[in-house]
């Protein structure tokens, strides 16, 4: 079974909007423990000590936003590493020499969401075999691309999700 470089990111993003999910939740016990204290703080107002409640609960609130600040800036990370991967992929089979036969030569470009990456270009032939790594830049190779590499490209670009 063969398992896509897609899928897999799809899953890594999964997993990581679970955590978060989780972690949501947790903070929501943490708010339902606040209010909890707030009923607290109703009996200390009476009593004469609510400066001090008061006191510990804004330290309490200010450890939870510091944790959920903490949250959004590892999700933007995680999503600004997610469009930097290489997670557009378009491959194209073709017959490079006319003595072979079959699609044995392909052009196989691993591109992120700007349509920079990489192209691998392997021509097969009767007695060898030649492989290449081409740079792309916004769709762009270096050195120029051939006609199945810009299938490729084009190929991995329309997949993009």
């Amino acid at each position: 079974m063969k398992i896509s470089l897609n899928l897999i990111l799809i899953i890594i993003s999964l997993s990581i909007n679970l955590v978060l999910l989780i972690w949501i939740i947790i903070l929501s016990l943490k708010i339902r423990t606040q209010r909890a204290h707030n009923q607290k703080a109703s009996k200390a107002l009476k009593q004469g000590k609510y400066p001090e409640l008061v006191e510990k609960n804004t330290r309490a609130l200010e450890n939870v936003t510091g944790k959920v600040d903490d949250l959004y800036s590892l999700n933007g990370k995680l999503n600004k590493k997610i469009e930097e991967s290489y997670r557009n992929i378009g491959l194209v089979r073709f017959n490079a020499f006319s003595e072979t036969g079959g699609d044995l030569s392909y052009s196989l470009a691993l591109l992120d969401d700007k349509g920079s990456g990489i192209i691998i270009t392997s021509l097969h032939g009767r007695e060898d075999s030649h492989t290449f790594v081409k740079n792309v830049f916004e769709s762009k190779g270096t050195p120029e691309l051939s006609e199945e590499e810009e299938q490729a490209v084009i190929k991995a670009m329309e997949e993009q999700r």
